[in-house]
């Protein structure tokens, strides 16, 4: 009889052994062998349960993905005009007649700004300053390549 088959397979008993477990070391037959895992038919369901159902010492603590652009700059647009009603809120409160201002960017287009009162220039011109370095931010962080 030829060394190949010199041993029987240790879980079913009726074919010759032909691969040994690397997780446990048993001779297996080719039914009972696993060969992407390279384990047992035992040893590769036991490893099934353990992704399945790790254990707790095994877990680790989930940390949650970081928000994407889209989420984030949401979360920028709806704090300032959170910010910008409070504002607008007190001034009308205090009386005084102020100027003020918006910029409405729906992005493939370009803004729109809007500015009333005696100092609506000062207004367009500080609205068009913070939007054009909010645009710099966005492409020199997220458009250039990182190194």
């Amino acid at each position: 009889m030829s060394r190949e088959y010199r041993f029987m397979c240790e879980l079913c008993h009726r074919l010759p052994a032909r691969f040994v477990c690397r997780l446990c070391g048993r001779r297996v037959c080719f039914n009972c062998y696993d060969p992407y895992s390279e384990l047992c038919i035992e040893c590769s369901r036991r490893e099934a349960e353990r992704e399945m159902y790790p254990r707790v010492s095994e877990r680790v603590a989930a940390v949650p993905p970081e928000p994407d652009i889209g989420a984030k700059l949401f979360m920028a647009g709806f704090l300032m005009s959170f910010i910008g009603a409070v504002i607008m809120m007190l001034s009308s409160l205090l009386g005084g007649g102020g100027s003020g201002g918006f910029v409405i960017w729906v992005w493939p287009l370009p803004p729109i700004f809007s500015a009333w009162g005696p100092h609506s220039q000062l207004v367009l011109f500080i609205l068009a300053i913070v939007t054009l370095a909010g645009l710099a931010y966005v492409a020199l962080k997220y458009l250039l390549p990182r190194r």
